[in-house]
């Protein structure tokens, strides 16, 4: 199930696993984390596990970098990431 919110795609890949891809060139804000956070609370009950897919390049504020990855029932985080190198 795919969902979208203003700044990312949200994927829960089981009942408790959820992934999320952040939209290329955001700059992630308290305000985005905070649609974020209700977003989880409806879809997502109890302890959870949560994928983060690099695949597009996004920043932080200095303020969401503080809180990010503080909820409650998160119980495990996974990044994934590729590198691209370019050939000569």
């Amino acid at each position: 199930m795919n969902n979208e919110l203003t700044f990312a795609a949200f994927n829960m890949l089981t009942d408790n696993i959820a992934e999320i891809i952040v939209n290329n060139d955001v700059i992630l804000t308290l305000e985005m984390l905070d649609e974020y956070d209700q977003f989880l609370e409806k879809k997502i009950k109890s302890d959870f596990g949560l994928l983060v897919n690099m695949i597009n390049n996004y920043s932080f504020t200095t303020e969401t970098e503080m809180v990010i990855g503080s909820w409650g029932n998160l119980k495990a985080c996974a990044v994934f990431t590729t590198i691209i190198q370019q050939r000569k």
